[in-house]
């Protein structure tokens, strides 16, 4: 299964380029838009919504790695991770991306959780 969501968020993104900005979220923040292309490149099929991580992909938010680290890493990845070339996912839409992991609140400590305690 999740290899088959691998491989549907792929082709949609191959699909056209994915730019950062459009006419229709000038007015959005890199916050904003970067949410939009999170959910629009199938990012959150593998890392999660929040960006917590999840059975194929590791946690990339609150956190996030720079902007230039994240792009060489998504023209050159490892593992089951798909490749995304700037003619796919250009690196201002990157940029977009990480501004809006860095917002994502930081996940409460198991102790903080009721069901968690003992």
């Amino acid at each position: 299964m999740t290899r088959v969501v691998l491989l549907v968020a792929l082709a949609l993104s191959l699909a056209a380029p994915v730019r950062a900005q459009t006419a229709e979220d000038a007015g959005a923040s890199a916050a904003e838009r970067g949410r939009a292309l999170y959910v629009r490149v199938g990012c959150y099929a593998c890392h999660g919504y929040a960006g917590a991580g999840g059975l194929s992909g590791p946690r990339i938010a609150p956190d996030p790695l720079p902007a230039p680290i994240i792009i060489h890493y998504l023209r050159n990845p490892a593992g089951a991770m798909p490749a995304y070339p700037a003619s796919v996912l250009e690196d201002a839409a990157v940029t977009d991306i990480r501004a809006y992991l860095a917002t994502l609140p930081r996940p409460q400590p198991a102790d903080a959780i009721p069901l968690l305690r003992e």
